[in-house]
């Protein structure tokens, strides 16, 4: 991810008030397009006809059509592949398992009409239980199901692959904006639809609509639009806890354009904004429950989750590399530590540093929390901009080597998706 070899000086690069366009060094698209190739010269007729065909409406339709249409052929191979594995291990083929049918329950029946048979971590119900889900995906299921003739497992299906197909624009927008290549883009597109765990982007799951929420998000703080950045950051709150970080990358940006009067009135309401969706949430529940921290009460009485600032995690770490025969738990604690590894990389190749920053705050909120451990994997999904380096590195390549190394990461995330959901016997 050398995001830092622009086309200028690395001095030039810090006095810039916005990230610019990086090109990646000895790309093949990028440092020998200016001039024809040894054995291919370019004639006057070829200078006009090539743009002509590159600004072609088919070309144009492609290049538009290309982020979605790569993201949902690789959910319908990773959709193939759990059908398979479900097959092979006479496991239920369900897109609304665990937390998926807390989330159809609460957009069916409401928070306080949730069936008193789903129990929490402890094999325990209450009034309280199901307030630990966010209500954005719900209450957007819940409308949706209405058009779907009141079918709620295709309403949430519905949303969460429509909001996939959404962030894969936003992730390709953030990849085209911070290193001008196309090509970094498309892979970027890639291993987000292919990430370990990305299986829940086709289920009643909401890290999909967290995901277009977080990119549109960081497109708008990108591109200081602070609108954009402070609406999706609220509604992103509205939907998951996962936000958190995105808030404070929000508003820290927003304030540090303000000390240095580089933003004006709309950067105040951003960060007005941004906060306003989780806030909203939290007071509610503390209204219903009776006390100020209701929500954290909930969390930890019903599911055991807390922030102990990695304790639970290095424990875990330590029990599965020594005595856990888990492949998925294993093989989740490697996902863990590449995330870290990926964390470093960004920082020493000078990642763009909003989205560095977002993507070390989220990282520090995974690793610091307690509760159920191995769900990290999934929650790893909405730090996407972790997956820069890997695509820069893929996008450096020659063609068929790209495609090869994309294939790869591509089948090995949607295998260790659909194992999760089929092999793997407790929650995601």
């Amino acid at each position: 991810m050398t995001v830092s070899e622009t086309a200028g000086s690395p001095q030039a690069e810090t006095r810039r008030a916005d990230p610019q366009p990086v090109h990646a060094k000895n790309s093949p698209t990028e440092t020998r397009s200016a001039e024809p190739l040894p054995d291919q010269p370019t004639t006057h007729a070829q200078t006009e006809v090539l743009p002509a065909l590159r600004d072609s409406w088919p070309h144009r339709a492609l290049r538009i059509l290309a982020p979605g249409a790569l993201f949902l052929a690789i959910r319908g191979v990773g959709i193939l592949i759990f059908w398979w594995l479900a097959t092979v291990n006479n496991t239920e083929f369900s897109m609304h398992r665990w937390d998926g049918s807390w989330y159809l329950a609460i957009a069916q029946h409401g928070y306080l009409g949730v069936p008193t048979d789903m129990l929490d971590l402890y094999g325990h119900h209450s009034a309280t239980t199901p307030m630990v889900f966010f209500p954005g995906y719900p209450e957007l299921v819940n409308w949706a199901a209405v058009l779907l003739g009141h079918d709620y497992t295709a309403a949430g299906i519905a949303i969460s692959t429509i909001a996939g197909v959404a962030a894969a624009y936003g992730v390709a927008r953030l990849a085209r904006r911070y290193t001008n290549s196309p090509r970094t883009a498309m892979a970027m597109v890639v291993l987000f639809a292919a990430a370990p765990m990305s299986i829940v982007y086709s289920m009643t799951y909401p890290e999909a609509l967290l995901c277009a929420l977080t990119a549109w998000a960081l497109v708008g703080l990108s591109e200081r639009r602070w609108a954009v950045a402070g609406l999706c950051t609220a509604a992103a709150g509205y939907v998951s806890p996962m936000a958190a970080p995105l808030i404070v990358a929000v508003v820290t940006v927003a304030l540090m354009d303000l000390v240095k009067d580089k933003a004006r009135w709309e950067a105040v309401a951003a960060i007005l904004m941004a906060p306003a969706g989780m806030l909203g949430y939290l007071l509610w529940v503390a209204t219903t429950t009776g006390r100020g921290d209701g929500y954290f009460v909930v969390q930890k009485q019903g599911w055991g989750s807390g922030f102990d600032f990695g304790r639970a995690t290095v424990q875990w770490f330590v029990h599965t590399w020594s005595t856990d025969r888990s492949a998925f738990t294993v093989l989740t604690t490697w996902i863990v530590l590449a995330a870290v590894i990926l964390l470093v990389l960004g920082a020493r190749h000078k990642m763009p540093w909003q989205l560095w920053l977002f993507a070390a705050l989220t990282l520090i909120f995974i690793i610091g929390s307690s509760g159920i451990q191995w769900d990290k994997a999934r929650l790893l999904l909405v730090a996407f901009p972790l997956l820069l380096p890997m695509a820069i590195t893929a996008a450096r390549q020659r063609t068929s080597t790209m495609t090869m190394l994309l294939l790869a990461f591509t089948f090995a995330g949607l295998w260790f998706s659909a194992y999760a959901v089929t092999v793997w016997q407790f929650s995601i």
